[in-house]
């Protein structure tokens, strides 16, 4: 039996899976765990993402929409209390939550600037500073944090890349706030998981590039203060599926140690993707599906249990066109992308796993039992020289080469490459060049796919222990070039969504807030808002049920614009060639074993359900 072959030359491969194996219970990292850019989100987009997803750990993070934008305590709790609701329609969805606070509101700052940190980057300096007076933030958070008190399980994660630019005040400044931050969360929750520091990365704090890592000092100064921590939150681009996470585990380990702390810390990975740009033409292309799978693959075998990919709605718009190759599991119309289908297929795996083998290479592989089928989800992934270059990287910092002199050593790019993935060897530093050595040997497998990723892989699956008559067929769906790429009917979805927008006249919105229960009142309280030349001033003005309504006037009318180009997403998600839909169908006849052949592309994903 064959799925998918052709004549042309292939490599070879194969996986062999038991399915009569005693099924484990599936790790939580296979899971649709992710976040919302904007946490006041529609209620047409929480509808979506529940009608097409399984939510794990889905983050919120407060610092902008909640605490930046805000212009008093009131109105940040209105905005905490739309949250909320969000997080409890998780939690009723079988999912749970992590509340990330990352900034504060300008009006408890101790700098008044409200310029941006940076180029480019929306965050304000008043909202990347400390706090003015730390016990009246302390009252403010507990105020905040009680409004989620509906939530069973309570995690707290205090940080947002701090050794950046996004955290203006000093390496020591923000140990300060964390630590009055997590004992005020502690007092209102004891029971509460708290942790972060969520660094972009293992170096060292941006106002100090020759220092130590910061998560370094972090740890060894949370193990002297006494402050809450049980988890380590960390961020992670451009990662190595086969040496990415196993690096972070145990240099998170290592630190952790060294600062007089327990080795099996957990890990929360609070941000994670290709790459750290907004815009990357690979995540419209069957590319990020592989590495997203293969990814959770290596989280797992790394015992990273919490994560969260960036991310769950978009994040910049190009006005141009729907497939701008954003960070958003879905497009600014809600039309989802090979990486959400990708957590779809993942979804489909089951809650119990069983064990699957496959040679050290390109293919990765999961395998699970959902009721009586038995499912195979299988991903070809060829990294590109952005990931295979961070691979070595990652082989290198794992024998603990995590200063700057790594970082100076490995910033060129051309002698970068060289090192990687060409013959050269680093001169006159003796321990980056052991360092080298080790991770060379680890990355034969991968100069292999290298070299040969352009080329098909044809894999023979050997298939033992189907239950009998349960296992009638085999249902088969991709993501590669002819299945599960929304963006391959993209100019004339492109046409489509402009058309449903302009259809969407103001008159047609309005009549839409009516038929959703908006009256006159809060009609005319949106239109004030809306003219109003200080709309910060507006707000001050209102009271707290004022702006309550406000808001929920606000949040009705997104959604009513949002919901323009759901029926494009559906008709989408229901083409094999756009979408996540069976794409193959193969009679077995009810066979128990089973062994045959199935092709895939470089870069391509197949999930396979044996089922009657």
């Amino acid at each position: 039996m064959a799925l998918g072959l052709s004549a042309s030359a292939a490599l070879a491969e194969r996986v062999t899976l038991n399915a009569a194996a005693v099924p484990t219970p599936m790790p939580r990292t296979f899971s649709t765990s992710t976040w919302p850019f904007n946490p006041l989100a529609s209620r047409t987009l929480q509808d979506w993402f529940f009608a097409n997803f399984e939510p794990g750990l889905i983050q919120v993070d407060l610092g902008e929409e909640v605490f930046a934008k805000s212009v008093s305590a009131d109105d940040a709790l209105v905005r905490a209390e739309t949250v909320a609701a969000f997080l409890e329609r998780v939690q009723a969805h079988g999912g749970r939550s992590m509340i990330s606070i990352s900034k504060i509101p300008p009006w408890l700052s101790s700098n008044p600037d409200r310029s941006a940190v940076d180029k480019g980057e929306g965050t304000s300096v008043a909202s990347a500073s400390p706090p003015a007076d730390s016990r009246q933030w302390a009252g403010f958070v507990q105020d905040v944090a009680r409004t989620f008190s509906g939530l069973d399980q309570l995690s707290f994660s205090i940080g947002w890349e701090p050794d950046t630019r996004v955290w203006q005040g000093t390496e020591a400044e923000f140990f300060d706030f964390y630590d009055t931050t997590a004992r005020a969360l502690s007092q209102v929750f004891p029971s509460a998981r708290i942790g972060g520091p969520g660094v972009s990365d293992l170096g060292p704090h941006w106002r100090n590039p020759d220092g130590q890592p910061m998560l370094a000092s972090f740890l060894k100064h949370v193990s002297s203060s006494g402050a809450p921590l049980d988890f380590v939150n960390v961020h992670a681009f451009s990662t190595s599926p086969w040496a990415s996470w196993q690096m972070y585990r145990s240099q998170v380990s290592a630190l952790a140690v060294s600062a007089g702390l327990s080795s099996d810390i957990p890990i929360f990975v609070g941000e994670w993707s290709d790459r750290p740009d907004p815009f990357s033409p690979l995540r419209e292309e069957p590319y990020i599906a592989a590495y997203l799978i293969s990814n959770l693959i290596g989280m797992a075998e790394a015992g990273i249990a919490d994560h969260s990919y960036t991310s769950l709605s978009e994040q910049q718009i190009d006005e141009r066109t729907e497939f701008s190759g954003g960070l958003g599991l879905f497009t600014r119309s809600l039309l989802i992308r090979p990486a959400g289908i990708a957590f779809m297929m993942v979804g489909r795996v089951g809650d119990q796993r069983l064990p699957v083998t496959v040679k050290d290479g390109s293919v990765f592989a999961l395998a699970g039992k959902r009721g009586s089928t038995t499912t195979l989800l299988i991903a070809n992934y060829v990294p590109d020289e952005t990931i295979a270059t961070k691979d070595y990287i990652d082989r290198v910092r794992r024998q603990g080469l995590l200063n700057d002199r790594l970082a100076r050593a490995l910033k060129s790019g051309a002698d970068l490459r060289a090192l990687a993935l060409g013959d050269a060897r680093p001169n006159g530093n003796s321990a980056l060049a052991a360092a080298h050595d080790i991770a060379k040997a680890g990355m034969s497998a991968l100069r292999k796919i290298w070299a040969e990723g352009t080329r098909p892989v044809d894999i023979t699956l050997a298939i033992n222990g189907l239950a009998g008559g349960a296992a009638d067929e085999i249902r088969v769906i991709r993501i590669d070039s002819a299945h599960g790429v929304v963006a391959s009917a993209g100019k004339e979805i492109d046409r489509k969504i402009e058309s449903a927008r302009r259809e969407l006249t103001d008159a047609a919105k309005l009549e839409a807030l009516r038929r959703d229960g908006i009256g006159d009142d809060d009609l005319n309280l949106l239109q004030r808002f809306a003219g109003a030349g200080d709309r910060s001033a507006f707000v001050r003005g209102l009271d707290r049920d004022q702006f309550r309504r406000l808001l929920a006037t606000i949040l009705t009318l997104t959604a009513i614009e949002d919901a323009v180009g759901l029926p494009i997403a559906q008709a989408a998600l229901d083409n094999p060639a756009t979408g996540f839909t069976v794409s193959q169908s193969v009679s077995i006849a009810g066979k128990k074993d089973l062994t045959f052949d199935i092709r895939m592309e470089p870069n391509s994903v197949v999930l396979l359900e044996f089922g009657g």
